[in-house]
């Protein structure tokens, strides 16, 4: 299974702590977010989403530690939602995925007497904004003079919501808790796929794209962004260049001249990789779902090379990785 590049980015920028972090505060409620010690932010390993909804959605769980008691430990879910149109159970599927979390927790820790918080937070840069339900009782077919009721008997919560399109390049850039990097990974999200919008409105984050240049790894972080908006955005790639020379000078000119260079050499091998795959297909030899993911991987030409010659003659897709 290939990597949706909403989720390729969104992984890249946000599995990092510290870009994370700033995130998850600037969308809680202040007086929530100040009851955790964000210095202990850590990236939890796994993904809870239904395979049939990864190329929609894309999560990451993160715990951490409360102020006044360090040994106790929340958990903040983060789940992207990459369609343009809101899914309109999404709150359903988040109680499904906290059960997951919930049930992986106690796995882990068997001998554990209760379990903790989960703070689920939804990202959404469709194009049209969130128009769904954020509330479980907003779905729950129950007439409102009837819920007081039954609320003792159902699930009762609601998802912190994140809805890129509802917030203004300003606002976003104004985030003074999150990293550069991290609002202008959430400006690429919101407006790559918007026309010219993204070129248009670089300017206002000029300054953090210079921020982002001047950090030990500005260079790969800036590559990041660019190879998100070459592989989402269709057409010419000049006006994006041109704004990113105006904002950090032409000192960035040879960067972005080995990226281009790069962006070329690896759209040859995709090319290579995906031309196998298709020759497996007509031959009929069945592909594993691990055996695609390493022929897509694969960055070396001379392997993709031998791959092609012995798929002339392989009697299964096992013949390639033989010894």
């Amino acid at each position: 299974m290939t990597s949706h590049p909403h989720d390729a980015l969104f992984r890249a920028v946000f599995s990092e702590p510290e870009n994370a972090s700033g995130e998850l505060q600037a969308v809680l409620p202040p007086s929530l977010a100040a009851r955790f010690d964000w210095s202990t932010l850590r990236h939890e390993p796994g993904s809870f989403v239904d395979e049939a909804f990864v190329g929609r959605h894309t999560d990451l769980l993160f715990s951490v530690s409360l102020r006044h008691n360090r040994a106790e430990r929340a958990f903040a879910y983060v789940l992207m939602e990459h369609q343009s149109e809101p899914d309109r159970f999404m709150v359903l599927r988040v109680l499904g995925y906290q059960v997951r979390i919930w049930e992986q927790f106690l796995k882990d820790h068997p001998d554990a007497k209760r379990l903790p918080a989960i703070l689920p937070i939804v990202v959404h840069h469709g194009e049209r904004g969130w128009h769904e339900a954020v509330r479980f009782s907003e779905i729950l077919a129950i007439e409102p003079d009837d819920y007081a009721e039954l609320s003792e008997f159902v699930p009762s919560f609601r998802f912190m919501l994140d809805d890129l399109i509802q917030v203004s390049d300003e606002e976003l850039r104004d985030r003074a808790t999150a990293t550069a990097y991290a609002r202008l990974a959430l400006f690429f999200l919101k407006q790559t796929r918007r026309g010219d919008a993204l070129v248009q409105g670089l300017h206002v984050f000029s300054a953090l794209l210079r921020e982002l240049w001047r950090t030990p790894r500005g260079e790969a972080a800036l590559a990041t962004l660019l190879r998100y908006y070459v592989t989402v955005k269709e057409g010419t790639t000049e006006p994006l260049r041109q704004a990113v020379v105006a904002a950090i000078g032409p000192k960035v000119e040879g960067v972005l001249m080995t990226i281009a260079e790069n962006w070329v050499a690896q759209g040859l091998l995709k090319g290579k990789a995906e031309t196998l795959l298709e020759v497996l297909e007509a031959r009929g030899l069945r592909v594993t779902s691990e055996q695609r993911a390493r022929i897509l991987a694969c960055t070396d030409p001379t392997q993709l090379s031998r791959w092609a010659k012995t798929v002339v003659t392989a009697t299964s897709a096992d013949a390639l990785f033989a010894p």
